[in-house]
């Protein structure tokens, strides 16, 4: 293999950290047993992304997200089939309710990427509610403004991606007191309730559970700070447990026919919604996926993710083998090239749960065909390299040349009889 393949791999694989449609890529050591992980930083790096595997399975805003955007990736299929010439990158229409969608989205999940912000926590932090109108609907933003280390003075919008990436860390560091990461997105939770909430911010747990409980909100930011609100002066006496059970039997959300339901019963017919989906687009039965919507679901008074939080004194990697024993694992690679592999009902085993990997692979073809950054490597050349799957065309034309996961679905979307440049 040449320099400027290796190189292609090297960038493909290092720019491929990503927990979406049951998929994680570890930097580090996993074993599904965390007492064999030898580092503890491995640890607690295993448990951040795992906390972000069940945001995105387990939460109204996440499931959300999540079904948007295998419902883009419908739409692509769709454009796909219909054309027989095809240009990389490939552009196709999107619905207005798609559209509608995405601008919910961008608005909810607020500012994204940093260029490695660190506070100033000797200055204040401000924060500005506001009212904005998002496809005729009212909602609420938040705008958190502070200052920075060298001096300057920045704003930002507190949304799901901060929270996400807050709570995550927080979670994190139960199992990883040495973990460091910049202050936004990854401490600015917690600076903001040590400024504003000082009370609840000496409890981590209850923090991590009122980040939760935002992540069922479709205005998260401005939750988070309600949530908060409440744990500080309506509800001190509350742990986080009982204020997120509290809040997922108090709130109510309106459903497509107007009727107003409680998040448990809003979310949980999200779970049956988005496994229906499934079903129809999916070659392979559901198998492991059943089983981690089915687990994800909320039954008004066993909340896994966050009980396990409340067993103990202090938060173990028996408490985190523990949340995988219940939940399972998606489909976990590691920069060694160790594979661990979501188990479906036929138990035990070196292949993957078909749905998942079926579920991978058309993401990846999206991304291949959609995303620049994609069409030098095939998105899935991780799991082929060094197999009897890799092949010249991973690098150019990964529907074409010998069979592969890649190809099988490409096939049945009829890309090995069209015209692609």
């Amino acid at each position: 293999m040449n320099r400027e393949n290796q190189e292609a791999i090297d960038k493909c694989l290092r720019g491929f950290y990503s927990n979406s449609f049951f998929h994680i890529y570890i930097d580090g050591d996993f074993n599904p047993t965390i007492s064999n992980v030898s580092s503890q930083k491995d640890k607690g790096t295993a448990l951040h992304e795992y906390c972000h595997y069940i945001q995105n399975i387990g939460t109204l805003w996440g499931l959300y997200c999540s079904i948007h955007n295998y419902e883009v990736i419908i739409e692509f299929k769709n454009a796909i089939t219909a054309s027989n010439v095809i240009k990389r990158p490939f552009a196709f229409s999107l619905t207005e309710a798609l559209k509608k969608k995405n601008e919910y989205i961008r608005h909810g999940n607020g500012t994204m990427g940093y260029p490695g912000w660190n506070l100033d926590v000797k200055e204040p932090i401000d924060i500005k509610l506001k009212d904005v109108m998002i496809n005729g609907k009212k909602r609420y933003l938040v705008d958190v403004s502070f200052t920075l280390v060298d001096g300057s003075k920045q704003t930002i919008q507190l949304g799901a991606h901060i929270i996400k990436e807050s709570m995550a860390a927080m979670y994190q560091s139960l199992l990883d007191s040495t973990a460091v990461h910049d202050d936004v997105p990854y401490n600015l939770v917690k600076l903001i309730a040590e400024k504003l909430f000082p009370e609840t911010a000496k409890d981590i747990r209850k923090l991590i559970c009122c980040c939760h409980a935002s992540l069922f909100s479709m205005s998260p930011g401005s939750c988070l700070i309600d949530t908060l609100k409440d744990a500080e002066c309506a509800n001190p006496q509350m742990n986080g447990f009982e204020l997120f059970d509290k809040f997922v039997h108090t709130k109510v959300v309106t459903n497509s026919k107007g009727v107003m339901e409680t998040i448990v019963e809003f979310f949980n017919q999200m779970v049956t919604g988005f496994k229906g989906m499934l079903e129809l687009n999916l070659a392979a039965p559901l198998d492991y996926i059943d089983t981690a919507l089915e687990r994800v679901r909320l039954d008004g008074s066993y909340y896994p993710f966050l009980s396990v939080l409340y067993n103990t004194r202090v938060f173990s990697e028996e408490d985190f083998s523990a949340l995988i024993g219940y939940y399972g694992i998606p489909y976990i690679q590691t920069s060694n090239y160790g594979f661990h592999y979501p188990q479906g009902s036929g138990g035990e085993g070196k292949e993957a749960s078909a749905d998942v990997l079926e579920l991978i692979v058309q993401e990846a073809l999206y991304e291949s065909f959609v995303e620049q950054k994609h069409a030098y490597c095939c998105p899935l050349y991780y799991m082929c390299q060094d197999t009897d799957f890799e092949k010249p065309e991973c690098f150019t034309n990964p529907w074409e040349g010998g069979l592969c996961s890649y190809k099988i679905v490409s096939d049945s979307l009829g890309l090995n009889n069209k015209k692609v440049t």
